[in-house]
């Protein structure tokens, strides 16, 4: 499930189960790299309240410099905002803002883009169907999670919203996090089937090419590229633990990193990891360290 899946289901629940969820005060989600690799962008979920429920969660973008100083809210106190990726200038960035569900609407998501200071909020899509956005190496395209609901599929766009064309069709299956290439001709992105073995797969950005690349064994999630294109970076839990995986952008050479973490990106030059470790009895935290997983430290919270 895309980060944007896992808050609105959360919501979803406490908002029509009236089950009393026990708090979870803050977590983080969707850490991304500034093109010039001196800051990162990455969502915040706070829990304000001593249960869970659409009330008391809050949701926002921040970015921080790389040296954990600099912190800085992005978007409003009255958005729930997550998924952001930067444009190609660093200037702004590209996010999913949400509106959570209630016992009388379903929940609603599209995709805006916000200058990095806060100012210039303009929502790029209509219809409550939209999200994780990827902004394209060269700076004109987004590519994303479009309708329906239930089985997401993936378009692409400009980066001012028009002219959006679907790259796949099956509604049968659920396509998640489509994530660009270095050189923005290819998509990573993975496969929801609803059996708990979801998959990696590239494509080109035509939607011509797919191609399988993790032979239908364990769940398979968060696909991302290294900075040369040569190498996928992913989460799995293949081997009945979850944690980072690589392999070749054929599929081959898959290997077990040795660091626990959710999620992770290399950074734009590929000589670091950016991850989100923590959750259940852990403190989340933002953590960078070399490409091989050594020399690790936290940026946030310190």
């Amino acid at each position: 499930m895309n980060g944007t899946g896992a808050v609105l289901c959360w919501l979803a629940l406490a908002a029509t189960t009236g089950v009393r969820q026990e708090a979870v005060m803050v977590s983080y989600a969707n850490v991304a790299w500034s093109p010039d690799g001196q800051f990162l962008s990455f969502s915040e979920l706070r829990n304000v309240g001593q249960h869970a429920s659409p009330e008391t969660l809050r949701i926002a973008v921040y970015a921080i410099r790389l040296d954990g100083t600099n912190l800085k809210r992005i978007t409003g106190e009255d958005t729930l905002a997550v998924e952001s990726t930067w444009s190609k200038d660093g200037t702004h960035l590209y996010y999913t803002v949400m509106t959570p569900p209630t016992p009388a609407a379903p929940p609603s998501r599209d995709i805006a883009s916000i200058g990095i200071d806060g100012t210039g909020l303009r929502v790029l899509t209509t219809g409550g169907h939209s999200s994780s956005p990827s902004a394209s190496p060269d700076g004109k395209h987004i590519a994303y999670n479009c309708g329906p609901d239930e089985k997401p599929q993936i378009c692409v766009m400009n980066v001012d919203g028009s002219d959006s064309k679907r790259l796949t069709s099956d509604e049968t299956l659920a396509f998640y996090n489509p994530e660009w290439s270095p050189t923005g001709n290819s998509l990573t992105y993975y496969v929801e089937r609803g059996d708990r073995k979801d998959q990696i797969w590239t494509m080109n950005t035509d939607g011509s090419g797919a191609t399988l690349l993790t032979n239908n064994v364990g769940h398979n999630f968060y696909p991302t590229w290294s900075a040369d294109g040569r190498t996928i970076l992913f989460t799995s839990n293949r081997d009945g633990t979850t944690g980072l995986c690589t392999m070749n952008a054929d599929g081959s050479n898959l290997q077990r990193l040795p660091m626990g973490a959710a999620s992770a990106r290399f950074s734009p030059d590929g000589k670091k990891l950016v991850m989100i470790v923590g959750g259940r009895t852990e403190t989340f935290k933002i953590v960078v360290a070399d490409a091989d997983g050594t020399n690790a430290r936290t940026v946030f919270p310190k």
